[in-house]
């Protein structure tokens, strides 16, 4: 009988150590993840309802390889650039995603400053890695009415598509972040986690400690296995077409808000012939949004001719040169297209100073 009560013991013993154990790694994963938080050394934290933010008034400084020293600044929330609300000048409301926060270009050489400076308007800029339409679009709702701006400009990118899909983003490891995420389903922005697990979503997701360890064993999985398949994107996947669908609804919905302030949209994907981004261009003929051809045609003809536009090998995010050529670019088009109150000798100097400088 003391030999069972012992065993018992011994097992109890045990059980309690173990969930102590578990219990102080889930601390020190949390420390770990909140840490860079209270030393202000993040440039996004979490957000109820947009799932994740940028950082307001950062003030960071890295280097980064490739792309050497930064020095990355936000203003009030979160904006990469905040203009002058006041100001006489047009004014101009970018959003973007990570290639619009431009976390590893230097404060001043954004495409949107570049722009800011030749068509001599205040620039309003907010970009968060990772974001989608959707994010982008309650962005846009959020801010509107505060800037009253004279022109929005839309930086889209070729995954904004199956961001808009939470079956698609929980499809697999590489297809998704692993952050709360609103999506739009029935006409309702719901926040959900990109997961299938039932189990996951509910309970797991809520362990810093599990989910660290689910994100380094599928960056280590997903290594192996490759990027998201092809097949995902195709015109003959249901779950494609139905994001398709989803974004385009998204999209409409920016126009609807922004009436009657004139909006226009690029793509800034390497890629821009791939199915994702025809369809984006497709998604803003469609809803009768001014699309701007060629910004990602003129960066990817100038890293033909041998000059470094991005990080790669280790990001294929753009550097200074290639926001030089964007924000040219964006500048001639706006310019020529007479979409802001400019007079005629500032279009056509402008103009002239803009094509010099393209590849």
């Amino acid at each position: 009988m003391a030999q069972i009560f012992s065993v018992k013991r011994r097992l109890l013993l045990t059980l309690i150590s173990a969930c102590l154990v578990i219990v102080f790694l889930e601390l020190a994963a949390r420390c770990i993840a909140w840490l860079p938080y209270l030393a202000r050394t993040k440039d996004m934290i979490p957000c109820h309802e947009l799932g994740w933010k940028t950082v307001a008034n950062a003030q960071l400084e890295d280097r980064f390889d490739v792309y050497g020293k930064v020095k990355y600044s936000t203003s009030k929330y979160g904006f990469r650039v905040f203009g002058d609300i006041s100001s006489k000048k047009p004014k101009v409301f970018v959003i973007g995603d990570s290639q619009t926060q431009a976390r590893k270009v230097t404060d001043g050489k954004t495409y949107y400053e570049v722009l800011g400076k030749i068509a001599d308007c205040e620039i309003f800029a907010y970009g968060a890695g990772g974001y989608g339409t959707l994010q982008e679009y309650l962005v846009l709702e959020k801010y509107l009415e505060d800037i009253q701006p004279d022109l929005i400009l839309w930086q889209f990118s070729r995954n904004d598509i199956h961001n808009n899909s939470w079956i698609l983003e929980s499809s697999g490891f590489a297809s998704s972040n692993h952050m709360m995420r609103p999506y739009l389903e029935d006409n309702r922005v719901v926040l959900r986690y990109p997961h299938r697990s039932w189990v996951y979503r509910n309970f797991w997701r809520h362990s810093y400690l599990i989910k660290m360890f689910h994100i380094k064993l599928g960056l280590l999985l997903s290594t192996n296995k490759g990027r998201i398949p092809n097949r995902i994107f195709s015109l003959e996947n249901p779950d494609f077409l139905e994001a398709v669908m989803t974004t385009r609804e998204v999209i409409s919905m920016a126009r609807d808000r922004a009436n009657p302030v004139p909006l226009v949209a690029f793509c800034s994907s390497r890629f821009p012939n791939s199915v994702q981004a025809k369809a984006i261009k497709r998604l803003c003929s469609a809803a009768e949004i001014p699309f701007i051809d060629g910004v990602a045609e003129a960066i990817g003809e100038a890293e033909s001719k041998g000059i470094a536009v991005n990080g790669l090998p280790y990001d294929a995010h753009w550097n200074d040169t290639a926001h030089q050529i964007a924000g040219r670019l964006l500048a001639a088009y706006l310019i020529d297209n007479k979409l802001m109150a400019l007079t005629k000798d500032h279009v056509d100097g402008r103009s002239k100073e803009t094509t010099k400088w393209l590849p």
